[in-house]
């Protein structure tokens, strides 16, 4: 799922994914456009911004922008007044799901994040390159 510029515009969002076997109600404030049949009941969200500069102030304003972006399980998201909850605020709940025999180990990677909660990266707490704009 893709969302934002060109897609649906800039302005902030919400969006709810339902997994298969949901038969919770959707709350009324959800447009049907912003309600999407998930395949799975596992979700991660990546959000991507362009760097023109690399200045620290274009960096501040990337991270202000990234900053309350959340994923937040829908009984959080109620319990919080309809609002998004920062993983440091969200109880973690350990994963308890078999890896199969002779799959990736980047299956046990999945495992330990779900157990221990996702890192939490800024571009900010990058590591810093020489970094070239394109022209």
């Amino acid at each position: 799922m893709i969302v934002g510029s060109p897609f649906n515009g800039t302005d902030a969002r919400t969006y709810i994914l339902i997994p298969p076997g949901f038969d919770g109600s959707v709350p009324a404030e959800f447009p049907t456009t912003d309600i999407v049949q998930w395949p799975s009941k596992t979700a991660c969200g990546v959000v991507r911004m362009a760097v023109e500069t690399g200045s620290d102030a274009e960096i501040a304003t990337i991270n202000a922008c990234q900053d309350p972006g959340t994923v937040t399980p829908l009984a959080d998201w109620l319990a919080n007044g309809h609002m998004g909850m920062p993983q440091a605020e969200r109880d973690i709940v350990a994963g308890d799901f078999a890896i199969p025999d002779g799959r990736p180990g980047y299956l046990k990677a999945t495992r330990e994040a779900v157990a221990h909660g996702p890192p939490q990266t800024r571009i900010a707490d990058l590591p810093s390159r020489n970094f070239q704009p394109s022209s």
